[in-house]
């Protein structure tokens, strides 16, 4: 996940879907893929495009008008664990300095929202490495219950804002894609659904997630003194 600033308008750009297989999308994402701007996800295997078949997962994306070039992207992508089903959301979202990030609000939400609702998918989750904690506050803050407690709704069905009002924090670092990442995630039931190697969350993470989530859990303070106890 790469988010940078922004400062360009929002209606120089449009957004689609990816079609795999479709011939201006594919040129789009070859175009994408070879820029020297990009530093990460270089490969059709890195971003994980053979799955955006709109069954087992979804590519989104902006294009800018005028110079036709892919700008910022957002997948999410299907699992189905021990008869479980859930989505991994903003998935290889990157953001370009030129995009705004209302993005987030104006497309990226509302197109994963949706088509895990035509997915029948319930149950949603974002991660963030460990090594980059700020990105996670960042999630946090503009994920949060403070935030989102007001927001209107967006989906005549009520799907959309159970979800934007019902993201919480795990309590614990989870060991996926090699590597320990911070969870959010979106559940009818508060009950965490994967099942990964786990470990304690720092006490800066504990902090912010309880400013950002006071009703997620009710033994905040004592996961913060836990916490505190492993780092010493």
């Amino acid at each position: 996940m790469a988010l940078l600033h922004n400062s360009d308008s929002i209606d120089n750009f449009v957004f689609f879907q990816y079609t795999l297989g479709n011939s201006i999308h594919e040129d789009l994402l070859d175009k994408y893929i070879s820029s020297t701007d990009i530093k990460n996800n270089k490969t059709r295997k890195e971003l994980r495009v053979d799955q955006y078949d709109n069954i087992n997962g979804a590519l989104f994306l902006v294009v800018h008008k005028e110079r036709n070039e892919i700008d910022a992207m957002s997948s999410c992508v299907k699992y189905n664990e021990h008869g479980i089903l859930s989505a991994k959301v903003w998935h290889r979202l990157h953001i370009k300095n030129n995009v705004p990030t209302t993005v987030l609000d104006v497309y990226f939400e509302e197109a994963t929202y949706k088509w895990c609702h035509d997915n029948n998918v319930q149950r949603l989750w974002v991660v963030f490495n460990e090594s980059t904690p700020r990105i996670a506050h960042w999630a946090a803050g503009r994920m949060g219950e403070r935030r989102n407690a007001n927001r209107p709704n967006k989906f005549s069905d009520h799907y959309g804002h159970a979800i934007r009002t019902g993201w919480r924090p795990y309590d614990k670092l989870i060991y996926e894609r090699n590597t320990w990442q911070y969870v959010i995630y979106y559940s009818p039931d508060p009950q965490f659904f994967l099942t990964r190697e786990e470990k304690p969350l720092n006490i800066e993470t504990t902090k912010i997630f309880k400013r950002e989530f006071p009703n997620a859990t009710r033994n905040w303070n004592e996961l913060q003194r836990d916490n505190k106890v492993s780092e010493e």
